[in-house]
């Protein structure tokens, strides 16, 4: 009988291949930045049915090109306000009760 030193190592690396699993992936950071992204998508999606909607208000209501400029910047403006008050809203609520409020 013949000592091959690869024959050898095979059993040994085939016991360890079995034993050792594979990391379960973890979900929460992928879930943290799926709600995170969920509020620039909201945001984005609000913007541009505005913009489409300006038509249709401006006709209804009357406005002028002025008004309905100020109408579409105001989202902005709130929008300004919501960031400005996140942080203290992170500090009350906790990071995931702030992601969870500003979703709803």
């Amino acid at each position: 009988m013949a000592h091959d030193g690869a024959a050898a190592t095979t059993p040994l690396i085939s016991l360890c291949s079995e034993s050792v699993k594979q990391p379960r992936p973890n979900l929460y950071p992928f879930a943290c930045a799926m709600l995170a992204s969920m509020s620039t998508v909201l945001m984005g999606y609000n913007l541009a049915v505005m913009s489409g909607a300006e038509l249709f208000i401006r006709e209804d209501l009357g406005l002028s090109d002025a008004q309905v400029e100020l109408l579409a910047g105001s989202m902005n403006v709130y929008m300004l306000v919501s960031i400005l008050a996140a942080g203290r809203v992170a500090d009350l609520l906790g990071r995931r009760g702030a992601l969870v409020l500003a979703n709803a």
